[in-house]
């Protein structure tokens, strides 16, 4: 939430003139705040939980969650994406940027295969997951699982954005694996809110 002034920078080449967001603490509420008057943007920042959002219905053309998903159980990601698709227009796109568990999974079984080439131990653990004393990352997610709540709104046809991993491997490799569901480190969700046509 402290960097807000950074991700408005990504919609500010799309002509968006408004930019608004929700966290659970105040903190982040009054940087962001700081940081709009400084750059002269208007922000309007609330305190709140992204399951229940402040604002009103069909409000925004763009909804972008970036970094958060991870840190909710999945009846948590339904509320929030039906909050989200609540708040935009007829047409708008949710964009939604998270942790790919699947890359997660297979990276740390080649790690562990690496270790023991080794001789070293294999019992090793995904960073912020369940065996790390750092779990904040509970909630990490696969492509089917984001797509399966997005299709129980009304959204339409969600689309998982491939990106080649930036990775010191051999370019032809990195282009066959990021084609796969497992070969992205992050998910990009996006997904457009369908367009309603009255037919009377």
């Amino acid at each position: 939430m402290w960097r807000w002034h950074v991700w408005a920078c990504f919609f500010w080449p799309l002509g968006a003139s408004t930019y608004c967001g929700q966290d659970l603490s105040k903190d982040p509420i009054s940087i962001g705040l700081k940081n709009a008057k400084r750059l002269g943007v208007k922000f309007d920042l609330k305190v709140g939980n992204a399951a229940n959002l402040l604002f009103e219905n069909n409000s925004f053309d763009v909804v972008f969650s970036r970094d958060f998903f991870e840190h909710i159980d999945k009846a948590t990601k339904a509320k929030v994406i039906k909050e989200s698709y609540r708040v935009l227009r007829s047409g708008g796109i949710t964009i939604i940027k998270t942790p790919n568990l699947s890359y997660l999974c297979i990276a740390i079984i080649a790690k562990r295969i690496k270790l023991l080439m080794r001789f070293k131990s294999p019992f090793i653990y995904i960073k912020h997951t369940k065996n790390d004393p750092d779990n904040d990352h509970f909630g990490l997610t696969t492509n089917s699982e984001l797509c399966e709540i997005m299709n129980n709104t009304f959204s339409h046809s969600p689309e998982i954005l491939k990106v080649p991993l930036g990775r010191k491997i051999p370019k032809l490799i990195a282009n066959v694996i990021y084609k796969f569901s497992w070969g992205n480190e992050f998910i990009i969700l996006v997904s457009r809110k369908t367009v309603f046509v009255n037919c009377d």
